[in-house]
């Protein structure tokens, strides 16, 4: 990230019924939008039968029959973050559990590109290891925040209003309250 403090780098979580609702900073979805595109270079490297990729082949090392899929399904996966990120910050709307899992395994992959990467593996975007690093610790508090949220118990459901007790819609006394002094009419 850039040396901000932690206070700063805090994406705030809060929950609105069922859904689990972040708030990135401009600064935190640009980030994020350089990681993700670093992804999918790689990712679309891989599917280019380029497996010359450290930090692919520390993400999808098992199963390399299935290798391809995989990739197709990490490029969709790229595709459904960046299409719920905000351009230049702003509102994250987790609708579901399912969703919620899709933001949280996205996550966890770009960590582990960067823990790659601050290991000594191919750096995104030629960063130094110890933004790498920091990415890596500042990933897993936006994980624990939004996990913390999620198992929180929604909100209560705010009750009905009242429907009119009258069957056609209108009273059959009109009460009209007046103020004092107000002219009688």
């Amino acid at each position: 990230m850039d040396g901000d403090n932690a206070a700063r780098r805090e994406v705030l979580w809060d929950r609105c019924g069922e859904s689990v609702i972040g708030i990135f900073t401009p600064h935190q979805a640009q980030v994020l939008r350089e990681r993700l595109a670093d992804y999918r270079r790689r990712v679309e490297r891989a599917l280019e039968s380029l497996h010359d990729d450290a930090v692919i082949s520390a993400l999808l090392t098992t199963e390399t029959d299935r290798l391809r899929v995989k990739l197709e399904l990490t490029l969709a996966r790229i595709a459904f973050f960046l299409h719920d990120l905000p351009d230049h910050g702003g509102v994250v709307e987790l609708h579901d559990y399912p969703h919620r899992m899709e933001w949280i395994w996205m996550l966890q992959e770009l960590r582990i590109a960067a823990a790659s990467a601050a290991e000594g593996g191919p750096r995104p975007l030629a960063e130094p290891g110890a933004e790498c690093a920091e990415f890596v610790e500042w990933s897993f508090t936006v994980i624990a925040g939004m996990i913390a949220v999620s198992e929180q118990e929604p909100p209560p459901e705010l009750p009905e209003p009242e429907r009119d007790p009258w069957p056609g819609g209108e009273a059959d006394v009109i009460v009209v309250r007046r103020h004092p002094g107000d002219p009688v009419a």
